[in-house]
């Protein structure tokens, strides 16, 4: 038996018989705006372009342009969950305060990859956001990084405590309870 692995929401699975009796199974991915990976121990994936210009004179991919992959995924991460419109970067609800990254592996320009990305804990002000960069079939991993990200009122431009909703919504979309610390 032989599989396509497609990550996608929406799947259409057809299994037919060959002359030889083997099966195989296809799963047709339809209108996937992005890919959920059952191999990642994230929920969301969104898979990035390896661009020529992200390329150093080294041939793969410059170290900061692993940061605007990550924020490339979390932006749509946060669009997703419906905490961000896109549009009203004044009512955006958090910040980046800080990010550490693992550089595992270089990338190379013909790599697939996808960032997989999940809130893994919420404190009173901030929340850590875990994130993994690697290979479309998940067999390598190309960096880990963590991104704290703090609550935060743009119009005041002070740090705010994570309000019950956002931990409703974080929690609902990760399967996980971010009860209030004390």
């Amino acid at each position: 038996m032989s599989f396509y692995y497609g990550y996608c929401n929406t799947l259409a699975l057809s299994v037919k018989e060959t002359s030889d009796s083997d099966f195989y199974v296809q799963m047709l991915v339809k209108d996937c705006a992005r890919y959920n990976s059952d191999m990642s121990k994230y929920r969301f994936s969104q898979p990035v372009s390896v661009r020529y210009s992200d390329l150093d004179p080294q041939w793969h991919v410059n170290n900061a342009r692993f940061l605007s992959f990550i924020e490339h995924a979390r932006m749509n991460y946060l669009l997703e969950l419906g905490v961000f419109d896109g549009h009203s970067f004044w009512d955006l609800p958090l910040i980046v305060a800080d990010m550490h990254v693992r550089f595992l592996k270089p990338i190379e320009m013909t790599d697939s990859v996808v960032v997989s990305m999940g809130v893994t804990r919420i404190g009173n002000k901030s929340l850590l956001l875990e994130c993994e960069l690697a290979s479309e079939d998940g067999s390598v991993v190309y960096a880990t990084a963590e991104n704290t990200m703090v609550a935060y009122d743009y119009r005041t431009k002070t740090a705010i405590p994570v309000s019950d909703e956002l931990r409703e919504i974080f929690g609902k979309y990760e399967g996980k309870s971010f009860k209030k610390e004390d």
